[in-house]
């Protein structure tokens, strides 16, 4: 139950942290290429380019300033969407699916190819804080894109985090307990999630795949030293109910002791001397008769 994480460990979850979130802030401009790639491709080969959940209503044009926010984009919320255009393009595919599905196919494909991009894709539930925030704000925008957006890239980095510190434990000499070991991934999730706010102008980005890796090991050692708080109540406990037994047949034992030293002194030591001699008399005695016996059958 106690953390003994030594100096190579506090390194190796320094630099799990850290690699980490570089390793997202170095894939930035290569997944906004795939993002991009796909975005100009049409529905029926394999992109997302031109479809309605990207033009705000009460705009003429796809895009523009902070749409994701805006309309379409949450994965909570697909009844504001017009699934009119969804389900033609199933129907202009030829799936062997139902038309519904393969319209849900498309939009949460292009979902998943707006984790790509620069900006990422709205948390969802980012419906609901349309009603208390105005998106069309850059602050407001510019503060929502770092904490509060998925993106692959992140994914990747918080994948880095947590499989250097899977291999370094495998090829660890000596285990760690789970304490330490919750530590040890506890630290270098935060660090990575901490590391991407302190990145310059458009690779700060705020690891929001660290957070289930965080919650998880959070509750573990919580859970941990709730067992720690409870066994040492049970150990304190016995302890005590031991101390009582001790102490009780400590004062049998003295007792027992005392009883002994008055039984010694009442003795008669000349009573003793004889009784001792009268019995040794009668052991030879029959030990004679003994011998006598085998004498006469020999």
């Amino acid at each position: 139950f106690e953390v003994n994480l030594k100096k190579q460990d506090l390194a190796i979850m320094i630099f799990a942290g850290l690699a980490g979130a570089l390793s997202s802030a170095a894939l930035k401009n290569f997944c906004a290429e795939i993002h991009d790639h796909f975005g100009k491709k049409p529905t029926l080969r394999g992109g997302h380019s031109g479809e309605w959940i990207d033009v705000v209503p009460g705009n003429s044009m796809p895009g523009g300033f902070g749409h994701r926010w805006k309309f379409g984009h949450d994965l909570l919320n697909p009844f504001e969407i017009n699934w009119t255009q969804y389900l033609k393009l199933a129907e202009e595919s030829g799936t062997k699916l139902p038309l519904p599905v393969k319209a849900c196919f498309f939009w949460l494909r292009h979902l998943f190819q707006d984790t790509f991009s620069t900006e990422g894709l709205p948390i969802p539930g980012h419906s609901v804080l349309r009603l208390f925030f105005n998106f069309s704000n850059p602050q407001v925008r510019s503060f929502f894109q770092v904490f509060g957006t998925i993106k692959t890239r992140d994914f990747v980095g918080a994948g880095v985090t947590n499989l250097l510190l899977r291999s370094y434990l495998q090829i660890r000499k000596e285990r760690l307990n789970e304490l330490s070991e919750a530590s040890l991934f506890l630290g270098a999730n935060s660090i990575s999630l901490l590391m991407g706010l302190f990145l310059p102008g458009s690779l700060k980005s705020a690891n929001l795949n660290s957070l289930p890796v965080i919650i998880h090991y959070s509750k573990k050692i919580n859970q941990i030293q709730k067992k720690e708080s409870k066994l040492l109540e049970k150990r304190g406990s016995f302890l005590s109910e031991n101390e009582i037994i001790l102490k009780k047949n400590h004062n049998l034992l003295m007792d027992s002791i005392e009883k002994s030293f008055e039984n010694f002194k009442n003795i008669n030591l000349a009573e003793t001397l004889i009784e001792s001699s009268e019995i040794a008399e009668s052991y030879k005695k029959i030990l004679n008769m003994k011998e006598a016996s085998l004498c006469q059958i020999q």
